[in-house]
C-alpha cells in the first residue's frame, strides 16, 4: 500500500482510463444517473492526490537528507555534513572528515534510491543508490577526479531527522559485496 504514497500515477491513469469509459457510456446513453459515478471517481483521484501530496513517506525523508548532503558536499561544507551524521558513529564521522579534507568537491548526485524502513524505536532504514562525486585535488595526488560507487548508508531516525549512522561502498554494477572503505 506504500507504493500509493510514493507515487499515485498509476491509480490516476487507471482512473482517467475509466473516467473516459464513463464519461463514454454517459455521452452515449444520456442518462444523468450515469453522471453521479463520473463524480464519485473524480472525488475519489482528488483524494488519492491529496493524500500522497500531505503523506511524507521514509524514503521521501531519506531523499531529502540525501539531497541535503548533497548539497553539503558540493559547499565543501564539512560542519553540515557531520549534521546528518549520528554523533555516536565516530567511525564514519571519522572516514567522512579524513576523505573530505583531501579534495575539492565540484558536483555530488544520486541516483535509483531504495529504500527498506524497520519499525522500532529508534526507526531505522538502509538506503541502496548510485552516487558520484566530482572532485579536484589541490595536491594533485589522486589519479582520477570522480569517484562514482553503489552506496548502502544505514540510517536511524531521531526527534523526527534520520541520520546516517554508516556506510558501505561497492562497484556500480554490484557485482561485488559491500564493503566499509577507510575513507
Amino acid at each position: 500500500m506504500s507504493w500509493l504514497l510514493e507515487d499515485v500515477r498509476p491509480l490516476l491513469l487507471a482512473g482517467l482510463l475509466l473516467e473516459g469509459l464513463l464519461v463514454l457510456f454517459f455521452v452515449r446513453t444520456g442518462r444523468l444517473v450515469t453522471f453521479v459515478p463520473i463524480v464519485i471517481l473524480l472525488a475519489l483521484m482528488g483524494a488519492a492526490v491529496l493524500v500522497e501530496y500531505l503523506v511524507v513517506t521514509d524514503k521521501e525523508q531519506i531523499a531529502a537528507t540525501l539531497d541535503q548532503v548533497a548539497l553539503a558536499l558540493k559547499q565543501n561544507d564539512a560542519q553540515r555534513l557531520m549534521q546528518f551524521i549520528d554523533p555516536q558513529a565516530r567511525d564514519m564521522r571519522r572516514r567522512v572528515d579524513s576523505a573530505i579534507g583531501l579534495v575539492v568537491i565540484r558536483e555530488a548526485e544520486y541516483r535509483d534510491l531504495s529504500v527498506t524502513s524497520q519499525p522500532g524505536s529508534p526507526p531505522t532504514a538502509t538506503a541502496e543508490f548510485i552516487g558520484r562525486v566530482a572532485f579536484t585535488d589541490p595536491k594533485q595526488q589522486a589519479p582520477f577526479n570522480h569517484y562514482m560507487r553503489r552506496f548502502r548508508v544505514h540510517f536511524r531516525k531521531v526527534d523526527d531527522q534520520w541520520i546516517m549512522t554508516d556506510y558501505e561502498v561497492s562497484d556500480v554494477l554490484g557485482k561485488q559485496p559491500f564493503t566499509r572503505t577507510p575513507y
